[in-house]
């Protein structure tokens, strides 16, 4: 399922209005339209990314490491939590992200919401850290 909501954030130029209009648009509901058999090689570079983690999911410690590493005071990121396909803000930092970087934050929280909207309970309880600097730290 995780692989679905990176499949959402990839497309997310079409997550954008109401459920309705995508339904029209695509000729199926969205979570539908994701099922399609010509996203299939776009889920297989997702599975190898997720390969390590597949068994176990992502450990909660480094989940906490990255937050406090990319989503700090004075950084230029943020922790976003999706519960029964509703985004959540994680983390005060996002009021203090400095320069353009507040503008990139607003553009992913936007993001984030019309995920929310467009495809609800079909995302994952799931959570991200996002970074807008150009080259976060990897350690």
């Amino acid at each position: 399922t995780l692989r679905l909501l990176l499949l959402l954030l990839a497309s997310a130029a079409l997550a954008c209005g109401p459920r309705v209009a995508a339904a029209d648009a695509w000729g199926a509901s969205p979570p539908e339209a994701c099922a399609s058999e010509a996203l299939q090689p776009l889920y297989a570079g997702i599975d190898a990314s997720l390969a390590p983690w597949a068994a176990s999911g992502i450990p909660a410690k480094l989940m906490d490491g990255a937050l406090r590493s990319h989503a700090g005071p004075g950084s230029k990121g943020f922790g976003v939590l999706f519960r029964a396909g509703v985004p959540y803000l994680m983390s005060d930092a996002v009021a203090a992200v400095p320069g353009h970087h507040a503008g990139l934050a607003a553009a992913y929280l936007h993001l984030f919401a019309a995920l929310g909207r467009l495809f609800g309970d079909a995302i994952p309880d799931v959570e991200f850290v996002i970074s807008t600097g150009d080259a976060p730290a990897v350690r």
